[in-house]
């Protein structure tokens, strides 16, 4: 289990057990204009929610500060309808949260009345922020980044749900490095496109997790037409303090995620991540592997504690999968069962020199360096439904019959531990090559459409918890997690274990929904 998932699990158990087991008195404020949004803020306290009525809130600013929740009792801020946030001032970012703690903001639709350069959806800054979690938010044409993250210090933060689209800015703009870190994120289940709404700006991405950060989970996402002219769909670049004797517990992953129409790059990563799981196509390049060149950012360009494996890459421009920077790169590095097909044999899947990186079981379509590490596959028939000029709908990157995908090696340390639909890995005589391990004839998980990915294909550690309405879940006796180390590799993979099975007792109030098959063991 990655240190943030357990972390998160250990809130929920608090969150719904309470303190001693007793949750917070709780009051419920409402608001139903303009005024009364900023007044009844400022009234909030641990275990208030806050229900903001349908309408249109015409301000300048928003300011959510110095609220304070607790571990049992968060203070909830909720659209109770279709709660309109609309900006009217160029002064301030539209909603401005600074020093606060356990705080959720959910429900909202956030955007500009009138027009004034510069002003994010969502920004945050303070000196302390911790435990804040953005639920089911709607942010679109803002004038700079639909959420972004410059606090002196900020951890535990959670964006599921959420619609960002059509801003002149990145989608996600968090952190930077060396003054503004942010660690424990879980980026989860979004819907992000058209940031930058002009496709001809330059400086700007879907998610940008910038250097120092750690720790972050950024999962089932759909990203499409993001990324500015020279920039991508998800960048991540180093992990906590680089090289400065960091654990490798404090990589970043990116999994389960699919991407197109990035205009330049579809995921961009230096060192300390794990890219798995992902499918990227329709981008400049699909998956670019580099070093990070201003060393007052990262202290170094070496290259650690990356190991990237099971993506899809199809149809990009340059190459499918590109790496540069990598002579210093060692063991640590590997790069495995990945498809990289271009739609052309002729074209580049892989380029560049993966040094002494650990290269192996990639299905690759078109020209690479990988060497010995790629197998060339058979073409576009190896998956279900793919050819050289189908888009979305009519694309399925599911291996077909016969493909050269399918069973393509036995070696159980190279390869995920589940597919993009959660099935696990291996299905049949050995582990399937790409995002997909086949189980049937046909794809039995979620189609790639424009919107958000089903629910049903999360990924592992996604155990949902919700309370249903105003549930008081005193009466609940115990919650018990079981979790599986998922037959643990190397450290890359002991983050990677999932959460299995939960008990909770039906009187609690609470809802579960998970999709891992059952197994014991004990809350690692």
């Amino acid at each position: 289990m990655h240190p943030f998932e357990k972390r998160l699990t250990l809130v929920i158990i608090a969150a719904v057990l309470g303190v001693g087991g007793t949750p917070a008195e709780a009051r419920i404020l409402r608001a139903a204009s303009g005024a009364d949004l900023q007044s009844q803020t400022g009234r909030l306290v641990a275990g208030d929610t806050l229900l903001v009525a349908a309408g249109n809130y015409d301000v300048s600013t928003w300011n959510i500060a110095g609220l304070s929740g607790t571990a049992n009792a968060w203070i909830v801020i909720r659209a109770d309808g279709k709660a309109v946030i609309r900006g009217t001032s160029g002064c301030c970012n539209l909603v401005q949260m600074s020093n606060v703690s356990y705080v959720k903001l959910a429900g909202f639709e956030i955007t500009m009345r009138d027009t004034f350069s510069g002003i994010d959806g969502v920004n945050l800054r303070g000196s302390r922020n911790h435990y804040i979690e953005f639920d089911s938010l709607y942010i679109h044409d803002m004038t700079n980044v639909g959420i972004g993250m410059w606090p002196d210090s900020a951890d535990h933060i959670t964006l599921r749900n959420t619609q960002i689209c059509n801003n002149y800015g990145s989608g996600l703009y968090w952190g930077y490095p060396g003054r503004n870190i942010i660690h424990d994120v879980l980026i989860e289940n979004n819907y992000i496109h058209h940031c930058p709404k002009d496709p001809l700006l330059d400086t700007h991405y879907g998610i940008q997790w910038k250097g120092w950060c750690y720790r972050a989970i950024i999962r089932n996402n759909v990203l499409h037409d993001v990324g500015g002219t020279t920039r991508c769909g998800i960048v991540v670049y180093y992990g906590r303090k680089p090289l400065a004797g960091d654990d490798p517990a404090d990589i970043n992953i990116v999994r389960g995620n699919i991407l197109w129409n990035c205009r330049n790059e579809g995921i961009t990563a230096m060192s300390d991540a794990l890219i798995e799981n992902n499918i990227v196509f329709d981008a400049g390049v699909g998956i670019n592997l580099q070093t990070y060149g201003d060393e007052s950012f990262t202290g170094s360009n070496a290259v650690e504690h990356l190991t990237v494996r099971n993506n899809t890459v199809f149809r990009c421009r340059s190459a499918c999968m590109a790496i540069s920077g990598w002579s210093s790169a060692g063991a640590q590095v590997s790069v495995t069962g990945n498809a990289l097909y271009q739609d052309a044999a002729g074209k580049t899947a892989v380029s560049g020199s993966i040094g002494a990186a650990i290269a192996r079981a990639n299905i690759v379509f078109g020209a690479s360096s990988l060497g010995q590490g790629a197998a060339a596959g058979r073409g576009l028939n190896d998956f279900a439904s793919v050819n050289a000029t189908a888009a979305v709908p009519a694309l399925d990157f599911y291996p077909s019959s016969g493909s050269s995908l399918v069973n393509c090696s036995t070696d159980a340390t190279i390869f995920a531990l589940q597919d993009f639909n959660q099935t696990a890995r291996p299905q049949g005589n050995g582990y399937d090559a790409g995002a997909y391990e086949r189980t049937a004839e046909g794809n039995p998980g979620w189609a790639v459409i424009e919107g958000f990915k089903s629910s049903g294909a999360s990924n592992p550690g996604s155990v949902r918890l919700a309370l249903r309405g105003p549930a008081k879940p005193a009466s609940a006796s115990s919650l018990c997690v079981v979790v599986s180390p998922a037959r643990p590799r190397d450290h890359l993979d002991a983050m990677g274990r999932t959460i299995n099975a939960a008990t909770i007792p039906s009187a609690a109030g609470i809802e579960i929904s998970h999709h891992a098959r059952t197994a014991a063991g004990d809350l690692k």
